[in-house]
Formats: structure tokens, sequence, C-alpha cells
């Protein structure tokens, strides 16, 4: 349960990233262009591979509950979401 709240969370951060990032877009535009990021990555490889490193993360040691105070936690996932960006574009 821990784990899937994770993925979750992994799952906005980076199509979030890239709406900003890739997707240039206006306040108006924001939801257009977050579903398509997120119909991307929903069943692609790159979800299949962050899912899998946030999975392998030692949840079971936090007694199913996720604790954002503790920073090794916190910093294993942002490395995940930093070191997988979704990319839409070739030139991005």
């Amino acid at each position: 349960m821990v784990a899937a709240r994770a993925e979750l969370i992994s799952a906005i951060c980076i199509c979030t990233e890239q709406t900003f990032t890739e997707a240039s877009t206006t306040p108006e535009k924001f939801c257009t262009a977050f579903s398509t990021a997120l119909h991307v990555y929903v069943g692609s490889t790159l979800e299949s591979t962050v899912n899998k490193k946030i999975r392998a993360l030692p949840w079971e040691d936090y007694k199913d509950r996720w604790n954002l105070a503790d920073s090794e936690l916190h910093e294993c996932m942002i490395e995940i979401i930093m070191s997988h960006p979704l990319r839409l574009n070739a030139s991005a």
C-alpha cells in the first residue's frame, strides 16, 4: 500500500515535470498537457522501470507507513523521480 502511494506520487511528479519543462504550457493549457503526459506514462517502459525501483526500496522497514521526514527514503524517491524524466519530444 505504501509503495503504491509512492508510485502515484512519482507518476504525478514525472508528468508534472514533463508538462512544465517540455510542453511549456500556460495555466489554461495545463490540464490537457498533463493529461497527455499521463496517458503516455501509464503503461510505458518508463513507468515499469520507475515502479520496479520504487518496489525495491525497503518499505517493510517502515511498518506500512511512509514517513516523509525519513531523509533516506525521501532522498531515494527524489533520485528515482529525477533520474527518470518523461520526454515526448525527441529534441527536449
